[in-house]
């Protein structure tokens, strides 16, 4: 299953890099693929801070483990930290990484019970109303903290 999960995410992957290029700063993005026994369905979620980002995911688990979902995939696009930034989550606010100039990316991630998560994120600038996208990456092992109560990742719902 690992290897059909990220043929998904490198095709989600390249239709984003797709928009990006045609939206340019306008490009704004948070889609989410649940995969279930019953076939793919996508979701919208629409936030404007972290209380309502919160809520949206929220539902789309509750949404998952209603449909017996065997993976959360899910399309945002974000800030890169780098090294140099402060990377203690205690510290983090909404927005901090765009305050601090961060650059953008498309960050795509695959979760579920019984599998580890996986994720890329595809760096990119914009100068001169052109793309400039970092090397293609990897996808690799990563954590997805915004799922809460989803299977192995985020933080437990309250009981």
């Amino acid at each position: 299953m690992d290897d059909d999960l990220k043929e998904l995410m490198m095709k989600c992957l390249d239709i984003e890099k797709k928009v990006v290029q045609e939206e340019l700063h306008d490009y704004a993005c948070a889609v989410v693929i649940i995969v279930s026994p019953t076939g793919r369905h996508f979701e919208h979620p629409e936030f404007l801070d972290e209380d309502e980002k919160v809520a949206a995911y929220s539902a789309i688990v509750k949404t998952a483990k209603a449909l017996s979902a065997t993976a959360i995939v899910t399309i945002n696009a974000a800030r890169m930290g780098t090294s140099e930034m402060d990377t203690d989550l205690e510290g983090y606010w909404w927005g901090k990484l765009a305050a601090a100039g961060a650059k953008e990316c498309i960050s795509i991630t695959v979760s579920g019970p019984g599998m580890r998560s996986l994720g890329l994120t595809q760096g990119y600038e914009i100068t001169d109303g052109k793309v400039i996208f970092d090397p293609s990456p990897e996808v690799e092992e990563t954590e997805v903290g915004m799922l809460v109560g989803w299977p192995g990742d985020g933080p437990k719902m309250p009981s």
